[in-house]
């Protein structure tokens, strides 16, 4: 799909229909979320997932983290959430807690970000998003449109400019599903305590 750079207000009343459009069709969007700008994308959509690792010079080994409309996208998608990963959900979502889940034989990092505009995205495309920062591995993460269009225009279908963002940390991923009585596990310190996850399980 040939890149496009384009750049559209979260408040244009066409954001979101031009967004999902653009996603329906195996692109890429440039998002805001609670915390940094990201990279969105059909997470299913073979060819736009492997284009997000090639805009940012990641290795395909390392997974993207994902978003989704809501707790009940996720269910509906991925199937029921363990006890304790749901449990946190509940408290956390919408925010920056990504909790790693099973899908079929694999695991995916995913949260319900706390950003209306990325969970309409998600909710009006029907699908799960790709999150991960809109920047190239190894820069700093973007806090505006315009430091994505500096780093990455041309190489993205369309940035969304919802204004700056909080910034701060990545959201927090935690791996809570106790696969063979394993205790809960950090996997990235984040904007979540750890703390505070550990609290609520209790």
């Amino acid at each position: 799909m040939p890149a496009a750079d384009k750049t559209l207000s979260a408040d244009d009343p066409q954001a979101l229909d031009r967004a999902a459009d653009v996603i329906a069709r195996g692109g890429v969007v440039a998002v805001p979320t609670e915390t940094f700008y990201g990279l969105a994308a059909d997470a299913a959509h073979a060819d736009a997932v492997a284009r997000i690792f090639e805009i940012k010079g990641r290795p395909a080994t390392l997974a993207l983290p994902l978003v989704a409309a809501s707790l009940q996208q996720v269910i509906d998608l991925l199937g029921s959430l363990d006890a304790q990963s749901e449990k946190a959900a509940r408290i956390f979502w919408p925010g920056p807690l990504s909790l790693v889940l099973s899908a079929g034989n694999r695991t995916v990092a995913i949260r319900v970000p706390a950003h209306d505009f990325v969970r309409a995205l998600a909710g009006r495309a029907g699908v799960l998003l790709t999150a991960t920062s809109a920047n190239k591995t190894g820069a700093p993460p973007a806090e505006t449109a315009r430091a994505v269009a500096a780093s990455l225009e041309g190489l993205v279908d369309l940035i969304i400019d919802g204004g700056p963002t909080p910034g701060g940390k990545p959201s927090t991923i935690a791996d809570l599903r106790g696969v063979g009585g394993a205790a809960p596990r950090l996997v990235r310190d984040g904007a979540v305590a750890w703390s505070r996850v550990l609290e609520s399980l209790q």
